[in-house]
């Protein structure tokens, strides 16, 4: 029992896990964590041979498998559909074997929430004290709650899904230090500053109320204190709340994913694929959601996000095995004593709060999450077996031991390199020069399928005037990327530096047709037309750029030179004098303002 315990204190650190000084400090370690308790858990499976008995939810889940494998010949990145696929059978073999342990022994959930529950206090502690400026750790966006989560809202998502595990064991134990606990983790919650968390939460908390035939008598004073702690944020100048316009962008990455459903309604563009061909579905969309590049990389609606990436018939499977969830949920409530029904409450209202997230984001996508996730499902499978009788089934403990050796194997290299890539890419932004490209190169050489870290690399060595290098890596990341505007432009580069102007004008209008309203893209081809002395083009170009970009001098300066060669002098003067005024020592405007004035 002793190793059962640690493996289950192990699993409820997952939120905890992250590695700085890695170009992915949160998602990457998390899933290697994951990974690593799943072949702990499976190989006490096989130790106790408690393989031999059917899964409950084997039949959705093999479904989804198998429609996940035939939807790989729809990938444009192909490594990024394997890669998809490979998360998922890392989460069946984890969900399996937890099952398998659970239904041996019920006694292990309580165990699990327990770790669980005092993990997430001391998540909800670092979040808490990262709004009060003290960190350990120096992230991009600070006074922030993210905590070990990556993101603010990453944070609510995980903090929902753990309030009615605390729930549970408050109407189960009535520990007074329950309610610190509970405290902390609202308190947190709060300063997410997520909505769609927020609305989980109070769908979750309703959810698990009824199921336990209970009013939600709610303390006067507790309401005050989180009111005081909502409504005070402005009393707090360097916290970031409420992000502004996120509601208007997650309507408009929803149209552009409802447009990619549409063009492939049966098997979707292929798992792991939707960020691909989000950049190509968005061109001649005035008001698609662009940022400075096309990176949206994900619909932030894991339903649409499925939708689009495996279909209606994936999303039709996925909604079969959360169906198929709440369908034993609901039986197990109906069956069992008044103890179990509170923990089956707990579970309902945990996937509730996630299912009701997923609606406006993606945490079916974040690893602490999805975590959560597919624990709970081993627990009401594991629940559903004790209590209503196993089904055994003829299994080779050759062949999954087999199977466990290269999932571990598999794994392992994965893990190795994924890490290793991640810690070369961060230390190629801290280096400069030739070691930055070093650790770059070292980046992709470690994971060659990945187009970031080919885009990161060719970008680096066009900075460092390699050309050749860096035509070598934006080329291979064009391969796994065709669409990302930002690789285009930047061969767009290469080529007006080597001096093949039909290569550069052709990928420079590609780097637009992608993204229209670019402030480099348009100042790049205005500069090329600028060197080609077609100076009409160079000014629609450079007045477009200026649009984006008021304070760019250097754009207002080259539109001053295609004004002076076209002998407009005045609307050329005009131009080298705002230079000027946004950088009064930049000394080729003033040579130009003194032949204007000769």
């Amino acid at each position: 029992m002793n190793h059962k315990k640690l493996i289950l204190f192990l699993a409820s650190l997952t939120p905890l896990i992250f590695l700085p000084y890695l170009r992915n400090t949160f998602y990457v370690p998390k899933i290697v964590w994951i990974f690593l308790i799943t072949i702990l858990i499976s190989t006490v499976c096989i130790k106790y041979k408690l393989f031999g008995y059917r899964n409950t939810f084997i039949i959705p889940i093999g479904l989804i498998t198998f429609w996940y494998l035939i939807s790989l010949n729809r990938c444009v990145n192909i490594f990024e559909g394997i890669y998809a696929v490979l998360i998922f059978i890392l989460f069946i073999t984890f969900y399996i074997s937890l099952e398998d342990l659970v239904s041996k022994d019920v006694a292990v959930i309580d165990i699990f929430i327990g770790y669980l529950v005092l993990v997430s206090f001391m998540v909800s502690l670092y979040g808490i004290l990262q709004i009060c400026g003290i960190d350990f750790l120096r992230w991009e966006v600070e006074r922030t709650a993210l905590s070990t989560l990556g993101r603010r809202n990453f944070a609510g998502e995980y903090l929902v899904m753990v309030i009615p595990y605390v729930y549970y064991l408050l109407y189960k134990e009535k520990k007074w230090y329950l309610y610190i606990v509970l405290l902390f983790l609202i308190s947190h919650l709060v300063f997410t500053f997520t909505r769609a968390s927020y609305i989980a939460f109070f769908v979750s908390s309703v959810v698990f109320f009824i199921l336990v035939s209970k009013r939600i008598s709610l303390n006067k004073k507790a309401i005050i204190f989180l009111c005081i702690l909502l409504f005070s944020y402005n009393a707090f100048s360097d916290i970031k709340t409420f992000e502004k316009g996120t509601v208007k962008s997650r309507f408009l990455i929803w149209s552009i994913t409802l447009k990619m459903i549409k063009s492939n309604p049966l098997m979707g563009v292929g798992p792991g694929n939707f960020f691909v061909m989000y950049p190509y579905y968005a061109i001649g969309e005035e008001k698609a959601l662009r940022g400075i590049s096309l990176v949206v990389d994900r619909a932030h609606n894991d339903y649409l996000d499925i939708c689009a990436e495996t279909g209606i018939t994936g999303i039709f499977l996925f909604l079969y095995l959360l169906y198929c969830f709440f369908k034993v949920c609901i039986i197990l409530y109906r069956d069992i004593d008044r103890k179990r029904k509170l923990l089956i409450a707990g579970i309902i209202s945990s996937v509730v709060a996630m299912c009701i997230n997923a609606l406006a984001s993606f945490p079916f996508n974040n690893p602490a999450t999805l975590f959560l996730f597919w624990t709970n499902v081993s627990f009401a499978g594991g629940i559903y077996r004790k209590v209503k009788g196993e089904r055994s089934v003829k299994v080779s403990y050759s062949i999954v031991k087999f199977y466990l050796v290269i999932f571990a194997i598999t794994g392992i290299v994965l893990s190795y390199r994924g890490i290793k890539a991640g810690r070369c890419a961060f230390l190629a932004k801290v280096f400069k020069g030739k070691q930055s490209l070093q650790f770059a190169e070292s980046a992709v050489a470690y994971n060659p399928f990945s187009f970031k870290y080919l885009h990161f690399a060719g970008t680096t060595a066009l900075n460092l005037g390699e050309y050749q290098k860096a035509y070598e890596l934006l080329t291979k990341g064009i391969n796994l990327h065709p669409y990302y505007d930002s690789t285009h432009n930047n061969l767009g580069l290469i080529y007006l530096f080597i001096g093949d102007i039909e290569k550069a004008e052709s990928s420079f209008f590609t780097a637009l047709k992608l993204n229209p309203d670019n402030y480099e893209f348009n100042n790049n081809i205005g500069f090329l037309y600028l060197t080609t002395k077609d100076y009409e083009k160079a000014i629609n170009y450079l007045t477009k750029a200026i649009q984006l970009k008021p304070d760019a001098y250097l754009s207002f300066y080259s539109l001053g030179v295609a004004y002076y060669m076209k002998k407009q002098y005045s609307e050329a003067k005009e131009q080298f004098r705002k230079v000027l005024e946004i950088n009064p020592d930049f000394y080729p405007a003033k040579e130009y303002l003194e032949k204007i004035s000769r």
